[in-house]
């Protein structure tokens, strides 16, 4: 399995190459960035993490849940008035 690395600005977030490579395989766009701000938090605050590993999979997997959210279509419920930004308006073609 390897001995942790330290990864982050403060050198306090341990990975394992094995747990850095499949992190990096699934969340490609995002890692880097969870990793400097797990680095922060625990620079700043003394907290520190059982699994940083489990920890980065976690935040990476709500990150993309929230995303997911973000970029869904609103769609109308039965039974509600829809909202103005769902009206759609015809087109005045005179």
């Amino acid at each position: 399995m390897g001995s942790p690395a330290p990864y982050g600005k403060y050198q306090n977030v341990f990975l394992t190459e094995s747990e850095y490579a499949e992190l990096k395989q699934e969340y490609p766009d995002c890692l880097e960035r969870l990793i400097e701000e797990m680095s922060r938090y625990i620079a700043s605050s003394g907290n520190d993490y059982v699994s940083h590993a489990a920890t980065l999979y976690r935040w990476a997997d709500r990150e993309k849940k929230e995303n997911r959210k973000r970029e869904s279509p609103i769609i109308p419920q039965r039974g509600r008035e829809p909202l103005t930004a769902e009206i759609k308006r015809p087109v005045n073609r005179a």
